[in-house]
């Protein structure tokens, strides 16, 4: 089966003390294109979601955003996506903190190839805040795959303030990069 968003949302978020829920995706195909969202976000201090995609053949994220980020004192989320074959053009995958909350985690599992391309972004920092003196910790990226393609994009685990930061881990047979940022420091 085929899951194609064209533009639209599918959401699981908080405001208040309560934690987002859990979103599980099985399909053969999952195509996310012309600015469709996946939303697990905490806007309190309830936890973030999680979200877990399993796809037979291929994910895509084409101008369009996976986040489960924390915006208040709940921690961040979790992206987990499973498939031989995951690109993000112009894609987004957020696990980022904005507040006390500690960034989450983005761990994508490909047997084939995971490829990047025109400014695509994997982030789990801790943002800088003027407002806050300390802000939660970045988070943990980890990728897996036989071809990790980069092209112009940017894989992120920085911190802002006096935040720990957060990881980058590689697992792959070949890794190609061009124009590419990958920060994991302060």
């Amino acid at each position: 089966a085929l899951l194609e968003m064209n533009g639209g949302t599918l959401q699981s978020g908080t405001v208040g003390e309560g934690s987002a829920g859990t979103i599980n995706i099985n399909v053969r195909n999952l195509d996310l294109h012309n600015n469709a969202a996946v939303d697990l976000r905490t806007f309190g201090s309830g936890n973030a979601g999680k979200v877990q995609i399993k796809a037979a053949e291929a994910v895509t994220v084409n101008e369009s955003h996976f986040w489960a980020d924390a915006m208040g004192s709940g921690q961040a989320g979790s992206i987990t996506i499973l498939a031989p074959v995951i690109t993000l053009n112009v894609g987004e995958l957020a696990a980022t903190t904005y507040g006390s909350g500690q960034a989450g985690e983005i761990h994508l599992i490909a047997l084939d190839s995971v490829t990047l391309t025109d400014q695509s972004k994997i982030q789990v920092y801790s943002s800088y805040s003027e407002t806050e003196s300390r802000l939660g910790d970045a988070g943990h990226i980890r990728i897996e795959t036989g071809l990790l393609s980069i092209l112009d994009s940017t894989l992120d685990a920085f911190s802002g303030n006096l935040a720990s930061a957060g990881s980058i881990e590689v697992i792959a047979d070949q890794i190609y990069s061009d124009n590419t940022v990958a920060e994991d420091g302060t």
